[in-house]
């Protein structure tokens, strides 16, 4: 495993010294994170963009948030922090706006392209309007008109918007599949939302989306939803995307492998436990660990 870097004059740096490094991908987010402790020579300059390579294969491009270095036993201390591009389109404000049948290429031309990212969601529009308010991030404007349009929440695979993985991969761990160190299940009943009343335009909660499956095994939680105005034409729909949020993670699998492993979220997992249960679904997180006690996957599996 290896760390490349660039500096703002353009000076290139690299160390396979790793001390401690954390790399986390996840459906939840658009930016990928990389934190890392190097042990180093000599000191660099300011960092800005970083690199994680494992056997000749780019796991992590990124920007840096932070740089860190101090000398410790005749050592340079180096510890970076960074996030994939997917950062940037959290940082920038987008600029208030009102759009008019807006398409989706529309929208991510404005919001997204200038940054480099490429679209992979694909075409489709709104009729009527769609709001971009104040405060509102870049990568905001795009995936609530994204959501608004599919019904899926984007997410990023490299510097490509996607909405499913254009090609996921199939991994099964477990027995009869890849070795892991630990496999666990978890189900979260404090996550899942049973029905959300929606405000209508005169202020009166006239609707409700419901979920049929958590109210059938007791779960009574309710919650009431003012639509913002990217939701205005089609308020129902702002329900059913936060009933389908909170029940992602109902019940999910963590896999814990030593070594590392190229899941990407959105691929298909699969495997069977000690006693024979059977779980299957899409990585919603992945997490790469390496330390002094070695190096290990973390993947969180939501089912189907």
């Amino acid at each position: 495993m290896k760390i490349r870097w660039q500096d703002t004059k353009g000076v290139l740096g690299e160390s396979s010294v790793i001390l401690s490094l954390r790399y986390d991908r996840g459906r939840d987010t658009p930016a990928d994170s990389l934190v890392c402790q190097l042990a180093l020579k000599k000191p660099v300059g300011e960092l800005c963009q970083l690199w994680l390579e494992e056997q000749g294969r780019q796991l992590f491009h990124g920007f840096l948030d932070k740089q860190e270095q101090w000398e410790e036993g005749g050592w340079q201390m180096l510890r970076l922090t960074a996030r994939g591009l997917g950062g940037l389109l959290l940082d920038d404000e987008a600029m208030p706006q009102v759009y008019e049948s807006p398409t989706m290429e529309q929208v991510f031309r404005r919001h997204c392209l200038p940054y480099g990212a490429v679209n992979g969601v694909g075409a489709g529009g709104v009729s009527g309007k769609y709001v971009v308010s104040k405060g509102m991030s870049q990568w905001e404007a795009f995936s609530q008109f994204c959501r608004r349009v599919t019904g899926l929440h984007p997410f990023l695979q490299g510097d490509t918007v996607v909405i499913q993985p254009a090609s996921p991969k199939i991994w099964r761990f477990g027995a009869g599949g890849l070795p892991t160190a630990e496999l666990r299940q978890i189900y979260s009943r404090h996550r899942v939302i049973a029905q959300v009343a929606i405000r209508d335009k005169n202020g009166l909660y006239t609707s409700m989306a419901q979920n049929q499956e958590a109210i059938e095994k007791g779960i009574r939680r309710q919650r009431y939803l003012i639509p913002s105005p990217q939701w205005a034409l089609d308020a129902g729909g702002s329900g059913d995307s936060l009933l389908r949020q909170s029940a992602a993670q109902w019940e999910t699998w963590q896999v814990q492998a030593a070594g590392v492993f190229a899941v990407a979220p959105g691929d298909f997992v699969s495997g069977r436990d000690g006693w024979g249960r059977e779980f299957s679904g899409t990585a919603h997180q992945v997490q790469v660990e390496a330390g002094p006690a070695g190096r290990f996957t973390h993947i969180t599996i939501c089912r189907e």
